[in-house]
């Protein structure tokens, strides 16, 4: 639905986290679009498995507009 579409980060409005064999990470955070300056949330669930290096990558498991 958005994909390719340009936005740009503004804050994070709140993190849940909670341990599963690793942490899960529930994120609510706000990007602008940038050709229409509309401000939109949105969701994401990040994995942070186990013994992973800082180097290493998080799974993005999900990024989704928040449905309110």
């Amino acid at each position: 639905m958005l994909q390719g579409v340009p936005y740009e980060f503004q804050g994070i409005e709140r993190v849940v986290s909670y341990s599963c064999n690793g942490e899960i990470f529930l994120i609510t955070f706000q990007a602008r679009e940038a050709e229409t300056d509309d401000i939109k949330t949105f969701q994401a669930k990040v994995f942070d498995p186990p013994g992973l290096d800082e180097e290493e990558e998080r799974e993005v498991m999900l990024v989704r507009l928040k449905e309110f």
